[in-house]
């Protein structure tokens, strides 16, 4: 059992809200885990006669993690068709268009841990279809970005 959803009793169901439209998506059930680091960059300064260089620090890493959302719709009724629906819609359209349009950016919300974030990435596994070819349990892969607090 994971630390992060301690008890499985989180009394806030996690969700994203993009933020161009304000359209908000509340998963089924919450990641059990959402793992996440930080970092620094150093550089080193070396100079002639310098027994040890100095570092100096010239800028922070970005913020990129990955965390799984599983669904289950039986018997059907379109769950999991909409979410797909919704996170997709935070990735580049499939066709091209005359126009450039950006992928919007969103706001991830899971307990204390709340982060303004870019899709890079979406995997989906249809783990199991009814007998019309209709998903009733998927699981989706969210890789992020973050590019605001």
């Amino acid at each position: 059992m994971s630390k992060f959803n301690a008890n499985s009793r989180a009394k806030t169901r996690c969700y994203i809200i993009r933020n161009d439209n304000n359209k908000k998506l509340t998963f089924q059930f919450n990641p059990e885990s959402i793992p996440y680091s930080r970092g620094a960059n150093y550089t080193s300064i070396e100079s002639a006669g310098m027994s040890y260089p100095l570092t100096q620090y010239v800028g922070g890493q970005v913020r990129e993690f990955s965390f799984e959302v599983f669904y289950y719709d039986r018997p059907y009724t379109g769950k999991i068709n909409t979410a797909r629906k919704f996170l997709e819609g935070l990735l580049p359209p499939e066709t091209n268009t005359s126009s450039f349009t950006k992928p919007p950016s969103f706001t991830f919300a899971y307990g204390y841990f709340v982060r303004k974030l870019v899709l890079l990435n979406l995997d989906v596994n249809d783990e199991w279809l009814n007998d019309k070819g209709q998903p009733i349990m998927t699981r989706f892969t969210l890789t992020v970005r973050q590019v605001g607090k």
